[in-house]
């Protein structure tokens, strides 16, 4: 930030929001294998919400895409792309509304997944018109393959933006989103959905039996707008302040020269460094004293994760079998071995408690799988097959 003179950090990250938020948990008879909880069926419909804000604490209109079956007509599609957002001539009529009455643009596709051309669009849309462009900004984007394509990063270099990957694995504790937004963000969301069902519930005729019904695209595009807005600044800037991204709280010596590249540095950064090393010791005594992790992240004020990767880290990264000769054994165990098996129907563990503590357990599991054990029992089946006579 300091070497380009950036003094605005801008971080987008895109969120699914779906159509019905069932609850996690319910009440039902103990002991059901199966419990069934009344929805609308659109539990599993989706929408991508990619939310975008800056240090300063200002937000800015939210890019929806939603799911919209593509036409089968080659030319249908590309009029769709050009003047419709992907949506069709019908569909769109709807979508045209919701672009008069809310500030959010909004895209169409298949999946209702974000793609590299919606990320141009969005570069395009907010970065396109600042009021002085040879400044340079920075947008912090998390590791999506469609946000670092060819076509979006020479968008950005023609903007003057510079695009930042928030490190894989670490975006619950390098992105102002994760950190602070997407909580509230969620769960007022389900506000929306529960006060949704209760006026279902007061608006029901007795008479008739109550049907649900979930959210159509209209009022998702509400929910997400205005939850958006209801969200306050304080809550932006501290997503950045959490993360150590804000300008003035910047206090990191000058380098002349780095030692090691961010690749190297992101490839060989162990997942639970993040401890200091008070911290470690702490959880190391904790956990001899039987303690469950829940409850040392909780007493060290940290992360579940990050204390289940310290003893991930702790493992020994080498698993395999210490470096050493293998059992020498006479061919008469052996012979030993074969008729215990064969004639005797003895499993492996009989055997080696048979055999104890002349051969192991191991070496005569690696014995009954070698192909001498396989000749051996194929000639003892085919004489049992046919017999001599003399």
């Amino acid at each position: 930030m300091r070497s380009n003179n950036i003094s605005k950090v801008y971080n987008a990250d895109q969120t699914a929001v779906f159509y019905e938020y069932l609850p996690k948990k319910t009440i039902n008879v103990k002991g059901s294998k199966t419990v069934w909880v009344r929805c609308g069926g659109k539990d599993k419909e989706r929408a991508t919400a990619m939310l975008l804000g800056d240090s300063d604490g200002n937000k800015y209109p939210v890019f929806i895409c939603l799911k919209q079956r593509a036409s089968k007509v080659a030319t249908t599609v590309q009029a769709n792309l050009s003047s419709r957002f992907g949506f069709g001539v019908r569909v769109f009529r709807e979508v045209d509304q919701l672009l008069l009455d809310w500030p959010s643009r909004i895209y169409g596709n298949p999946t209702a997944w974000w793609n590299s051309a919606i990320s141009v669009e969005l570069l395009k849309h907010h970065f396109g018109a600042r009021p002085d462009m040879s400044k340079k900004v920075l947008l912090l984007w998390d590791d999506f393959s469609c946000h670092f394509t060819d076509n979006v990063q020479e968008c950005a270099a023609s903007l003057n933006v510079l695009l930042e990957k928030v490190p894989p694995h670490f975006t619950w504790s390098c992105q102002p989103a994760d950190v602070a937004w997407n909580k509230p963000f969620k769960t007022q969301l389900r506000q929306f959905w529960i006060k949704c069902l209760q006026q279902q519930l007061r608006d029901h005729n007795n008479g008739t039996p109550f049907q649900m019904v979930g959210p159509d695209r209209t009022r998702i595009v509400e929910w997400i707008n205005r939850t958006w807005n209801a969200l306050p600044a304080a809550t932006i800037i501290q997503g950045f302040r959490r993360t150590k991204l804000l300008y003035d709280d910047l206090d990191v010596p000058e380098v002349e020269q780095a030692e090691y590249s961010d690749d190297e540095l992101l490839e060989n950064m162990p997942r639970g460094s993040r401890l200091t090393a008070e911290e470690v010791g702490k959880a190391k005594a904790f956990s001899s004293l039987g303690k469950s992790n829940r409850w040392i992240a909780k007493e060290l004020g940290r992360n579940e994760k990050a204390i289940r990767n310290l003893w991930k880290q702790s493992e020994p990264q080498n698993k395999s079998k210490k470096p050493g000769r293998r059992q020498v054994f006479k061919r008469r165990d052996v012979r030993r071995i074969f008729r215990l098996a064969i004639h005797k129907q003895q499993t492996s563990r009989k055997i080696a408690a048979t055999m104890a503590p002349t051969v192991s357990h191991t070496t005569i599991i690696r014995i009954l799988k070698s192909t001498k054990f396989a000749k051996y029992r194929k000639r003892k089946s085919d004489a049992t097959a046919h017999p001599q006579t003399s």
